[in-house]
């Protein structure tokens, strides 16, 4: 990870689940975008995984929606918010919620 990304992180506590015009996070920015490293950066130092975008989309949702990128497969983006969870859950505390609901009702994996 870059220098400059990660003295921008450890400067925004507090604002890491900042919104866009569209309701989306730094995280889900990341993850759309393809950016492993900083979403992982972006989960260690608090972000929320399950905060929803003005669709209703949290950030499992962006990874399930992503298309399949040849070199990088969808698990290791699904891994990302297993490691939140299960392998940095006492840093973290976050659960993420694999049934939330987007405003049109569909689940991450519909």
């Amino acid at each position: 990870m870059s220098k400059p990304f990660q003295e921008l992180i450890d400067g925004c506590s507090g604002k890491l689940d900042a919104r866009d015009m569209s309701g989306d996070t730094p995280l889900h920015s990341a993850l759309r975008l393809g950016r492993r490293i900083w979403a992982r950066e972006l989960l260690r130092h608090g972000s929320d995984p399950n905060l929803a975008n003005d669709e209703g989309s949290t950030s499992l949702h962006v990874i399930c929606q992503r298309p399949e990128i040849p070199g990088s497969p969808s698990d290791e983006w699904l891994y990302l918010l297993y490691w939140a969870y299960y392998e940095d859950r006492l840093e973290t505390q976050r659960e993420v919620l694999v049934d939330a609901r987007d405003k049109l009702g569909r689940s991450p994996l519909y």
